[in-house]
Order: C-alpha cells, then sequence, then structure tokens
C-alpha cells in the first residue's frame, strides 16, 4: 500500500505506516494524477477529513496558508460545478478519478469493520428523553440530506437547536452546547442516495471531545457507517 498525503491535513508519521508516500497540497490534482502513476497506483480509497471551508479559504492566508494550491485542473473541476454540495464535489472528484484510468474503492467495503452495529455501544442506553430526541430530530436530518446541507442534528427536548453544514460536525455539536448547555442528542447519518463509496459520514476522537466539550447526553449514529 502507498499513500499521497495532504499536507497540513494528513497526520506527519505516515510515511512509516506505508511502502510509499508522497505530500501534495489539496488542490494539486496534475500532480496528484502524476504521483499515483509514478506510485503504479491503480485502485483509490479516499480518507481522512478534508474541511469544506478550504473552499473558500484565501490559499496564501488564514485557514487555506500552505494548505490549498488549486491548479488548472483543479479550478477547471470547480468551475464547472453549478453546485458545490458534498455530493456535487464528491462525486467531480470520483468522475476525475474515474476518467484518468484510477479505480475507485467502496469506503462502505473496504472499512467495512469500522461500521457501527445496530443497537447501543455504551454502558448507557438511551434513555425515553433521548428516543423522543431521536424521533422529532431524524425527519429533520432527513430532509436535510435530500437536500445536500449536512449529515447532522442536534435536538434537545424536542426541538432542533443546531443543523450541520459547511462547519462540520463537531464544530455543530459544540454551537448547540452554547446554544442550549449540555443534555443535547446529536443525530448523524448519511443523505439519501449519498455516495458511500467517497463520503461515509465518521466520527473519531475529535467528534467524542467535542460531545464532552458540548456535554451532550446521547449520539445517535445510523447502523452501517463508521
Amino acid at each position: 500500500m502507498v499513500a499521497v498525503g495532504f499536507e497540513g491535513l494528513a497526520e506527519y508519521g505516515l510515511e512509516s505506516e506505508v511502502a510509499g508516500f508522497r505530500w501534495l497540497r489539496l488542490g494539486q490534482l496534475e500532480a496528484l494524477a502524476a504521483v499515483l502513476r509514478e506510485l503504479a497506483v491503480g485502485r483509490v480509497l479516499l480518507v481522512g477529513k478534508v474541511p469544506k471551508t478550504l473552499l473558500f479559504a484565501d490559499p496564501g492566508a488564514g485557514e487555506g496558508a500552505g494548505i490549498v494550491e488549486l491548479d488548472d485542473e483543479a479550478r477547471r473541476l470547480l468551475a464547472g460545478l453549478d453546485l458545490r454540495g458534498d455530493d456535487a464535489l464528491m462525486g467531480a472528484v470520483a468522475d476525475w478519478l474515474d476518467a484518468r484510468g484510477f479505480e475507485l474503492c467502496d469506503q462502505a467495503a473496504v472499512l467495512d469493520d469500522l461500521k457501527m452495529p445496530p443497537g447501543s455501544i455504551t454502558r448507557a442506553a438511551p434513555d425515553a428523553r433521548a428516543k423522543a430526541d431521536l424521533a422529532a430530530g431524524l425527519p429533520s436530518l432527513r430532509a436535510l440530506g435530500r437536500v445536500g446541507i449536512g449529515q447532522c442534528v442536534v435536538v434537545k427536548d424536542g426541538a432542533v437547536v443546531a443543523v450541520e453544514a459547511v462547519e462540520g460536525t463537531d464544530e455543530t455539536i459544540r454551537r448547540a452546547g452554547r446554544l442550549v448547555g449540555g443534555g443535547t442528542t446529536v443525530i448523524k447519518a448519511a443523505r439519501p442516495h449519498q455516495d458511500r463509496r467517497v463520503d461515509l459520514p465518521v466520527v473519531g476522537p475529535d467528534t467524542i471531545a467535542a460531545l464532552d466539550h458540548a456535554r451532550a447526553g446521547t449520539l445517535a449514529l445510523e447502523a452501517g457507517v463508521q
């Protein structure tokens, strides 16, 4: 296995875990294709988080400094999109890789052992209040997913208090904590018809830290996502 890491996003030390490694900046598509061919890559698995806010970042300053470097190919890809929702963006990247002869691996199949099982995975099971919040929030989350806005809503006492947009799940959770305090129910699920080859919903240590910071009461995840 070989890997390409985006500077400022991938963890340093990843080089020692693979047989070959190259660093690139996000948006260097022409260089990416060249590196994949140099490393004799045929199948590609996309993993890790790319904050969507980088779409609006100044490459030379702030959040984009040293991370984003759009080449002509990346500018053409973005210019060809009427909408820049998650499905449109990830679909464009998938099509771009496919057009250059790279087979895109299905995240849902390759990372099957990381998927969430049905039922409670913690010692504390959801109480009646959390179940009521889940029932109240899930229709809103499905509606948001259908229009490509986000994968997460936060509910308290039957009211949706925060909705994920460009800021991502972790900041949505923190914002809910600032607005209404603790005891919230965080719900995360895949969008209807989401391309699970390239964009499975995920939670990890940073999300757990956000839950702790916001004093959230329950995290509800769709079974079969990560």
